[in-house]
């Protein structure tokens, strides 16, 4: 299936939806339905699209609408990966922060291989001298 016929949309997906996803891909722990669905209330961007009813593919923008950005949950079914469709959401993600996004601000992801050669192409880079850290809670 091509990404021309899934149905695109920027609204945000049913919690169980975006929770099936994060399960179907293996994107870290899975959160209570009610941390996701602040999560998701709370993004500044998300794009995500369906084959049908079913979720496919997903990515959204979170941060403080000024200086910080993060780009996280940018998700591909399984079966719908090596589609264009990586490509497809991140090339959305960077078309909003180009328009809403100040050339100061400081826009992240965390990567893990091989992803990181898909936001290579949106001009994400390793920053040298620099390593990833997450706080867990104790």
């Amino acid at each position: 299936m091509s990404k021309e016929q899934l149905r695109w949309t920027e609204t945000i997906p049913t919690v169980q939806d975006y929770l099936d996803l994060r399960i179907a891909t293996g994107l870290g722990a899975i959160p209570p339905q009610e941390v996701a669905e602040r999560a998701l209330a709370n993004s500044l961007y998300m794009i995500c699209a369906y084959q049908g009813q079913r979720l496919v593919c997903f990515a959204r923008i979170a941060g403080d609408g000024a200086l910080s950005y993060i780009i996280n949950s940018v998700m591909v079914a399984p079966e719908f990966q090596g589609q264009g469709l990586g490509k497809a959401l991140m090339q959305a993600v960077s078309d909003w922060l180009i328009a809403n996004a100040d050339a100061s601000a400081y826009v992240c992801l965390m990567a893990k291989e091989p992803a990181d050669q898909l936001y290579q192409q949106f001009g994400f880079q390793a920053i040298p001298g620099n390593i990833g850290m997450r706080w867990i809670k104790p």
